[in-house]
């Protein structure tokens, strides 16, 4: 910012104006140019915006007429005598008959006659396609069959999009008995698309939802699918206008939904005009109306330039030639006045310049005079002054020199003295500390040797326990002896029974055998005194005496059974008593072992507690011999202790007196220090006034030659003017 503006301080009037002149006209063109093409371009936006709806509506009335065309073809159809006949009959061929020349007339036509179920009879469109399939999931087919005549953009089996149409089909009474759909697979074929296109000169695209089914843009882009933010408008079933980029390239877009019979929307289709054909006319407008722009421009640019020169310029140049001459001293040259505007203005103001400079000349060599006199007065005034000035300094700095160093000694002094009252004051305090650690040591000597009697006599009572504990020890390892044996003894005894109680459970196992064996024995023999009963029932009356021989045998069996059995029963619960008195024996074993261990590790800790108590008992003694010992060195200590506390105390009176005499002594020192520094301080003030006059002094001196040689130069420079 500063370059520039030092860049145009430095421009001549002519250049800054013109300048301003062509940033002005600059801005006034770019904003013209900028509203202009504004206007331009809205103005291009809306033809295009009239263009593209006028092609929607050429586009709607289109599809319209094929609609209508398609609605009045089913309608001819289904009223035809031979259509009616052949949806009767559901003969094939008399349909064929009929309906092959309407395709082979009319393109893209498509025609499907079936019964009033919706099975097709005949696809005349595509008679080698199979037939006797139901097509009764359409729209017009189903209206159909209910009596109604219909027209819409429908998806069928064979063509995929396509204007239908939809009539039915009566008998002679007027009963429905079959349907007629006609239409144009204009979708598939590109017919319509092409001939939209070549009606309004903007290429057509179909969509069956959000796919492309046929473009005259560019034929592969068939598959391909619109934006899904575009597709949910048309699902709306909004038409709009919207630029975009459309199948890889950019488009004004028309969108417009198709919808069926139904009103739902099933695809839609897109004209799409290049930008290409609205711009480059635009453009070329623009740049000839933006030329046209300049020009006027350049050429109210010129006429304002010569303007300037001949207005502004050429009088200025006059004026800076008169004002030229007076700045080089020439005052008596004439300044020409020719107009009253702002630069006549400055004519007679320069020519009023002129004469008050030359008045004023004149005073200023009057003035010169006297202050060159003045000036020589002044500097020999100021080279006597900076003499006295100098002279004063040099005194005031020896006197500044002699406090300095008067200060210093003082200083050192005071400094000796604060290390005599440091080590005074702590000389009392390790008095004072001393007497009153004599004290304290003394009354706790004393309670000392009160504890160490105590010790004594507790030391004495623990030695009686001892003795007590020892003799209790011994009595408690013999009694442990003792129950060591009695141990024994049980533990053998409990082995002898464990080992008897073993011997009986196995004669018990050997009693079940038995038992075992007399309940077999007895079942057979009841079964041998069974079998003789029936033997001797076959044999009747003389086998009558061996039957009653044969029931007591069976008799005594039995009561031998039984027997054995609650043998066995009374001989399994002794197992089970055998087998507990065994596990408990064991137990019990386990029990008198560890009872055993116990008494072992009690023995041994006895020996090692009897051991103990007679070190106990020999430390105890070699205590009471020392805590007697220590009871006469404190008696001793307490007697030194009274002497020490008594000389301390002198001690610190001495030391006490010496401290206030030595603080005394500083608070002097003290005062002579800060007369010393105040003295100093005063005397270099003094040189530093003295030095600061004699460099003023100097100053002025210097000041006062530098005046009288800028009046000799103003002198020599006033003479230069002519002044009349």
């Amino acid at each position: 910012m500063n370059i520039i503006q030092n860049l145009i301080q430095n421009w001549s009037v002519r250049k800054k104006l013109l300048s301003i002149t062509l940033l002005s006209f600059l801005i006034f063109g770019l904003t013209l140019i900028t509203l202009t093409s504004f206007q331009f371009f809205d103005n291009g936006h809306k033809n295009v915006k009239e263009k593209l709806h006028y092609a929607m509506d050429a586009s709607n009335e289109l599809l319209k007429s094929y609609m209508l065309s398609s609605k009045n073809m089913a309608k001819l159809l289904s009223d035809r005598e031979s259509v009616i006949k052949g949806v009767e009959t559901k003969n094939f061929d008399l349909l064929k008959t009929v309906l092959v020349p309407y395709i082979k007339e009319y393109k893209d036509l498509y025609i499907v006659v079936t019964d009033n179920k919706g099975n097709v009879i005949i696809r005349a469109h595509s008679l080698n396609t199979p037939t006797g399939d139901s097509i009764a999931n359409q729209l017009n087919i189903q209206k159909a069959i209910k009596g109604e005549n219909t027209v819409g953009i429908e998806e069928g089996k064979i063509v995929k999009l396509s204007i239908r149409a939809g009539s039915p089909v009566r008998d002679n009474s007027g009963n429905i008995i079959g349907a007629v759909s006609a239409g144009y697979t204009i979708f598939d074929s590109n017919r319509l698309a092409s001939e939209m296109k070549k009606l309004l000169n903007i290429d057509t695209t179909f969509t069956f939802g959000n796919e492309v089914v046929t473009s005259t843009l560019n034929k592969d882009f068939k598959g391909q699918k619109i934006p899904q933010d575009i597709y949910d408008r048309l699902t709306r079933g909004e038409s709009f206008i919207q630029r975009f980029n459309f199948l890889g390239h950019d488009y004004y877009n028309v969108l417009v939904p198709l919808k069926n019979s139904d009103n739902k929307v099933v695809g839609s289709y897109i004209l799409s005009y290049p930008p290409s054909l609205i711009d480059g006319p635009i453009y070329n407008s623009l740049i000839i109306q933006i030329i046209t722009i300049i020009i006027c421009l350049l050429i109210g640019l010129l006429i304002i330039g010569i303007g300037i020169e001949f207005i502004l310029i050429r009088p200025l140049s006059r004026a800076k030639s008169d004002i030229d001459c007076l700045s080089t001293g020439d005052l008596c040259s004439d300044i020409s006045v020719s107009s009253k505007d702002e630069i006549g203005q400055i004519a007679q103001a320069s020519l009023k310049l002129r004469d008050n400079f030359s008045e004023i000349l004149h005073d200023i060599k009057d003035v010169l005079n006297d202050l060159s006199q003045a000036s020589n007065k002044l500097s020999n005034l100021s080279s006597d002054a900076r003499y006295a000035s100098s002279e004063s300094a040099n005194y005031a700095e020896k006197t500044a020199q002699n406090s300095e160093e008067l200060s210093q000694t003082l200083e050192k002094l005071n400094n000796h003295v604060n290390i005599l009252l440091g080590a005074i004051e702590s000389i009392a305090k390790g008095a004072e500390d001393q007497a009153n650690s004599a004290s304290s040591v003394a009354e706790k000597m004393g309670k000392i040797s009160e504890n160490a009697q105590i010790l004594l006599k507790i030391t004495k009572g623990v030695g009686s326990l001892a003795t007590e504990a020892e003799e209790k020890s011994k009595m408690g390892s013999l009694l442990i002896e003792q129950n060591d044996s009695s141990s024994l003894q049980i533990l053998n005894s409990v082995e002898d029974l464990s080992k008897t109680i073993l011997s009986l459970s196995e004669r018990s196992n050997d009693i079940v055998k038995i038992v075992d064996i007399i309940s077999q024995i007895s079942e057979q023999t009841n079964l041998l005194a069974l079998n003789a009963a029936i033997e001797a029932a076959r044999a009747g009356d003389a086998g009558r005496g061996f039957a009653v021989v044969a029931d007591e045998v069976r008799k005594l069996a039995e009561e031998s059974q039984r027997a054995a059995k609650n043998i066995g029963e009374l001989i399994e619960q002794t197992r089970k008593e055998t087998t507990l008195a065994s596990d408990a024996m064991k137990a019990t074993l386990e029990e008198v072992k560890k009872g055993r261990n116990i008494t072992k590790d009690s023995k041994e800790a006895f020996e090692q507690i009897s051991q103990n108590i007679e070190r106990l008992l020999k430390e105890i003694q070699s205590a009471q011999s020392n805590v007697a010992k220590v009871e006469e060195d404190i008696r001793s200590i307490e007697t030194n202790i009274s002497n020490l506390a008594a000389l301390s105390q002198e001690y610190t009176a001495s030391t006490q007196e010496m401290n206030a005499s030595t603080a005394e002594l500083k608070k002097d020192i003290d005062g002579l220090s800060e007369i010393a520094k105040e003295g100093s301080i005063a005397a270099s003030e003094e040189s530093a006034l003295a030095k600061e006059l004699s460099s003023m002094m100097g100053d002025v001196e210097s000041i006062s030659k530098k005046l009288n040689t800028n009046v000799e130069k103003l002198t020599e420079k006033t003479s230069k003017f002519k002044i009349f």
